[in-house]
Order: structure tokens, then C-alpha cells, then sequence
């Protein structure tokens, strides 16, 4: 699972630098969707750890959390 979470983490700023370093706004938001669909992917990791004892409950709130802000951030740049 961590590896799994890992990998979704790893995708969430690889596909908003390539949305960012691309000049047509439909790709732009495609790769931004993509990552939003990462960060909620990560996010169900999260949630899956916390349900069968992954690491402290206070490191998974501030996953938690960052995942949040970076969906937020996202949402914002697709509906912009």
C-alpha cells in the first residue's frame, strides 16, 4: 500500500508541471485532472492506512490535509 500511495504521490507533480509547461489550456486541464484524480487516489491510500493501523494518526492527518489543499488547488485551475 505505501508503495502504491507512493507512486500516486509521485504522479500529483509530475502531471501539474507538465499541464503547467503546456500552451493549450484543454491539455493544461487535462493534466490537471489527471493529478487531481492522483491526489484523490492517494487519498483513499490514506484513508485505507488509517483503517487497518498504518503509521501515527497525526502523520496521516497532515496527509490528509496536503492532499486536500492540493485537490482544492487543482479545482481551482480546471474550473479557471
Amino acid at each position: 500500500m505505501a508503495d502504491q500511495l507512493r507512486r500516486a504521490a509521485l504522479s500529483i507533480p509530475a502531471n501539474i508541471a507538465e499541464g503547467a509547461a503546456d500552451f493549450s489550456a484543454a491539455n493544461r486541464k487535462r493534466h490537471y485532472r489527471i493529478a487531481k484524480g492522483s491526489a484523490a487516489e492517494a487519498a483513499s491510500y490514506v484513508d485505507l492506512m488509517r483503517r487497518t493501523g498504518g503509521p501515527a494518526p497525526e502523520a496521516l492527518d497532515a496527509l490528509e490535509n496536503a492532499l486536500y489543499e492540493v485537490v482544492c488547488m487543482l479545482t481551482a485551475l480546471i474550473t479557471r
